[in-house]
């Protein structure tokens, strides 16, 4: 079995559709961040980007940027 390799610890693997990721980070910007939250969104990059701005304090503002890439198909008999 081929194990993924990561640079650091803020690479996670998903079985999940991206669409799927993108609503509920929608539905959690409406029911818990109360609308904070910026959500773009580029099909063509494949990322996702969460932006929460803080205009009276600039260095409280977050960007947190999500590139989704898929993983090539399990070889014959892998998982």
């Amino acid at each position: 079995m081929n194990n993924q390799k990561f640079n650091d610890r803020t690479d996670f693997d998903t079985q999940c559709d991206p669409g799927y990721i993108h609503e509920k980070l929608c539905q959690y910007n409406v029911d818990n961040a109360e609308g904070t939250l910026n959500i773009e969104k580029n099909d063509e990059k494949k990322w996702l980007k969460i932006i929460r701005e803080d205009k009276e304090n600039p260095l409280n503002s977050l960007v947190i940027k999500v590139k989704i890439i898929a993983l090539p198909p399990p070889e014959e008999g892998e998982e």
